[in-house]
């Protein structure tokens, strides 16, 4: 892909930032150098790669000279017009707050003094609003100085002993801010290297100690959405790593009521609002709540409708839908529908996997390699496989690294390539064995399927065996039931000794 960044900027553009932005030209002028700003970008919008001198042929009114001249001054138009565009966003908020300032530093200047006062009194109110504490900060010094400097009255005196409370207010909940976002990055970070489920709870017991000393402070920050919203999600992510989903559901639903008007956020808030309709639909999948999990993420493609759209909000709907509803079809056991929900969505899954962060490609790929695998279709789920073993190197999600290795052996099993099974097993118990993950259950599986044979009886009585010490180890090993991601292994030995029956 072409580097060059005004192609770039250009190609990302929606269809509707696209018409604003020919709007938005417009305003500036209606001589000849502003329709050489739109016949250049329309060229652009077109072009499969940026090349310069197939620019400059398709565009004779620019002269070779004045090309690199006019392409910087579409890329700043682009960015202005984007930035009135994109307005109910907190980026647009900030550049607000900072014409404001500028506002503020003219009217000093002027000794429009008063002015200059209530300037500041609307930009607290909004930086307040959206919780933008940085900016809400300065603001606040502002006020001291120019009452300090210039509005020395009695009036305004009595401002200062509030000002120095809400700045007081302000350091203390940006305190806690931090170290929720501390103790976030520490569970983000774990969960990175052991996936959803820490068959280790040492992590997750530290890390709850820190959270439990802040539940007294409550009171101190629950007016402030970003801290409750850490908060409460660092708890989340506490019972969902240790297999407590009915924990974890239960307080979905308790800050889904809480905070029940997305509506009115901007479109960070509402993206971390959303976040908790994401968590409920994980839970309700683990729960094996698949229907109720399908109806939440209608819920959610119902909400974005209401919201602006980008390319970051776009991926992160089509990820929070599209997998999550094929993760209810693979845990329901349905794999026909999941193969039919791949196949319908072929085109979106091209377009955006490669846009994903390597530890959601990962996970995403494995959970398509997995419905090819249930609904029979064994090269197919290996195609994915391999894509996702070009991957290991990121060494991300230890889960799904083991997983991807245990389900490698079940589609050669289900191919019939018994001899090479055996190959592999050894290279398998090595590499699960270096990321720490031969437990229990991954050992004794390795094992029954090293003693796989051609006779339907040997492989009823190993599969029946191997389901009988399984069920055995997870009613006192509950968090290893979670072993292999996503996947119901004793529910599937259960259909195998079935067939072979």
């Amino acid at each position: 892909m072409s580097k060059d960044k005004l192609y770039l900027l250009v190609q990302h553009l929606s269809p509707s930032e696209k018409r604003y932005f020919k709007l938005f030209l417009k305003r500036y002028s209606k001589h000849n150098d502003t329709s050489l700003y739109a016949q250049l970008c329309d060229f652009l919008v077109k072009s499969k790669k940026y090349d310069k001198e197939e620019t400059l042929r398709n565009n004779p009114s620019i002269n070779k000279n004045q090309l690199n001249n006019i392409k910087n001054r579409l890329y700043n138009y682009i960015l202005l017009s984007l930035r009135t565009y994109n307005s109910n966003t907190t980026v647009s908020t900030k550049v607000k707050l900072h014409e404001a300032m500028i506002d503020n530093e003219i009217l000093m200047s002027k000794g429009l003094f008063l002015q200059a006062w209530n300037t500041l009194i609307k930009a607290e109110k909004v930086a307040n609003k959206q919780e933008i504490h940085h900016m809400l900060l300065d603001i606040l010094d502002k006020q001291k100085h120019l009452i300090n400097t210039r509005l020395k009255s009695k009036k305004f005196k009595k401002h200062l002993i509030k000002i120095q409370r809400k700045q007081t207010n302000v350091f203390t909940l940006v305190t806690y801010i931090n170290t929720f976002k501390e103790i976030h990055y520490e569970l983000y970070e774990a969960f990175k290297f052991h996936g959803r489920i820490f068959r280790d709870t040492k992590i997750v017991n530290e890390v709850c100690e820190k959270l439990d000393e802040y539940k007294k402070h409550i009171a101190d920050f629950e007016t402030s959405y970003e801290a409750s919203h850490l908060f409460y999600y660092n708890y989340y992510l506490i019972y969902r790593s240790i297999g407590e989903y009915t924990k974890s559901l239960d307080l979905c639903e308790f800050i889904l009521k809480k905070f029940h008007t997305p509506y009115v956020f901007n479109v960070d808030k509402f993206i971390k609002y959303r976040s908790f309709y994401s968590s409920k639909i994980i839970s309700l999948n683990m729960l094996g709540r698949h229907k109720e999990a399908r109806t939440v993420i209608n819920t959610i493609r119902e909400m974005h409708k209401t919201k602006p759209t980008n390319k970051e909000i776009d991926l992160i709907l089509f990820e929070d839908t599209f997998f999550f509803e094929l993760e209810s079809y693979i845990m329901g056991f349905q794999f026909d529908r999941a193969v039919c929900h791949i196949e319908s969505n072929q085109k979106n899954i091209d377009l955006f996997d490669k846009k994903m962060h390597s530890v959601n490609q990962q996970s995403k790929r494995y959970r398509i390699a997995l419905s090819y695998f249930g609904a029979n279709k064994f090269k197919e789920a290996l195609i994915w496989i391999n894509k996702i073993i070009k991957l290991d190197e990121l060494k991300y999600r230890k889960d799904i690294l083991s997983s991807v290795q245990l389900l490698n052996l079940l589609i050669h099993f289900e191919l019939g390539n018994y001899s090479l099974i055996k190959n592999k097993i050894e290279f398998v118990s090595t590499y699960l064995n270096k990321i720490d993950r031969l437990l229990y259950p991954e050992r004794l599986m390795l094992e029954t399927l090293s003693k796989i044979k051609l006779s339907g009886k040997n492989k009823r009585d190993l599969f029946l065996e191997l389901k009988f010490h399984l069920k055995v180890h997870f009613k006192t090993n509950h968090l290893d039931s979670y072993f292999f991601c996503y996947f119901d292994l004793v529910k599937w030995l259960d259909l195998q000794i079935t067939k072979l029956n």
